[in-house]
């Protein structure tokens, strides 16, 4: 039951100093390496799937941690009982982490930050982000390099929550406090030239949390797209919590781009870790919520300059943010990460 429990968990805290690369001494061709992982599928007696099950247990938590290598489209959808194994569907986005995993397979991370294997044979790998500058460029547009790319949450916005959590999530006004912009300004120029910095330079947490925010607050459109907007807005005025809860989602789910949904759905659960940590941090939801709230959304242009309209919109964007940040697995559910 523990073994189980090791592979089904979320990614856990710890951050592996090395990862163990499995190799086979003579490499197998990939008709070889899909027939191998497709017998994993049939396999039914007890003391197979609990070796199996003892095998990734003590192989995939070396993975949690570590920096995809790229992404990769789920292209038949994978719902397997075996231990281990990333139930996935037709369309879904994984992140790459290591292409010498157990039993010949792929290990993965999805999008709900959960690991396990898959076969080479149902991804079809894209092509890797961080070989392509222009993409990494503050101010782009989130669905136009999505669609170029394959890739559904920026490099840097994975690069800057992995540097932050868990390591600083007890960091006192964590987001609220402005970081130095000399510092700001180095990991941008890093992340634009395809490169982490965070990877091999300790930088203050101020300064990686103000990189992710000028990010956000570059993006054009912004996350909650002008179009969205009103039906955000109107889901923050709901006074009753289920209601509220119900308009987000549905506004999430039917208003945003699938590059928009992904990023939110990233987001989010680290947001929700770090208020976790408001006896220590400060920042409780409704502050994150202040901080990001007009980061992540931006009203249409206003006619005649009016700007009362918008100002009176402030309580709401605050609120519908909070709802996101307090409620994540009812506004974004697993069974709607899918491409439907």
């Amino acid at each position: 039951a523990a073994a189980a429990a090791a592979v089904a968990s979320p990614l856990s805290r710890s951050r592996p100093q090395s990862v163990v690369v499995h190799s086979n001494p003579a490499t197998p061709t990939p008709q070889q390496k899909v027939r191998r992982a497709s017998s994993l599928f049939s396999r039914k007696s007890p003391a197979s799937r609990m070796n199996l099950m003892q095998e990734l247990s003590q192989t995939l938590i070396e993975y949690e941690s570590v920096e995809p290598i790229g992404t990769a489209m789920v292209t038949k959808t994978v719902k397997k009982k075996e231990s281990g194994f990333l139930n996935s569907k037709k369309g879904d986005r994984v992140y790459l982490l290591s292409k010498d995993g157990p039993k010949n397979c792929w290990v993965v991370r999805g999008m709900n930050r959960y690991v396990g294997i898959l076969p080479p044979s149902v991804l079809t790998e894209d092509r890797d982000p961080r070989k392509d500058p222009s993409f990494l460029k503050f101010g782009c547009g989130l669905e136009v390099s999505a669609a170029a790319m394959g890739w559904y949450v920026p490099y840097m916005v994975d690069g800057c929550i992995q540097a932050l959590d868990p390591k600083h999530l007890r960091h006192e006004g964590l987001f609220r406090v402005s970081g130095a912009t000399g510092q700001v300004e180095e990991l941008k120029q890093g992340f634009e030239r395809g490169d982490n910095l965070l990877k091999d330079k300790t930088f203050p947490p101020e300064a990686v949390a103000g990189c992710l925010k000028q990010f956000l607050r570059d993006l054009k459109p912004r996350v909650v797209t002008p179009a969205a907007y009103p039906a955000f807005v109107a889901a923050g005025r709901q006074a009753v919590d289920s209601e509220r809860i119900a308009a987000t989602r549905q506004a999430v789910k039917t208003q945003l781009p699938l590059p928009h949904q992904h990023l939110l759905r990233r987001l989010m659960p680290f947001l929700q870790r770090v208020a976790a940590h408001a006896e220590v941090n400060k920042m409780t939801s409704a502050n994150l919520a202040v901080v990001f709230g007009p980061t992540l959304m931006a009203p249409p242009a206003v006619a005649g300059g009016d700007l009362s309209s918008i100002l009176n919109d402030e309580d709401a964007v605050t609120r519908v943010t909070m709802t996101m940040i307090d409620n994540v697995r009812d506004v974004f559910p697993d069974d709607d990460n899918d491409d439907d």
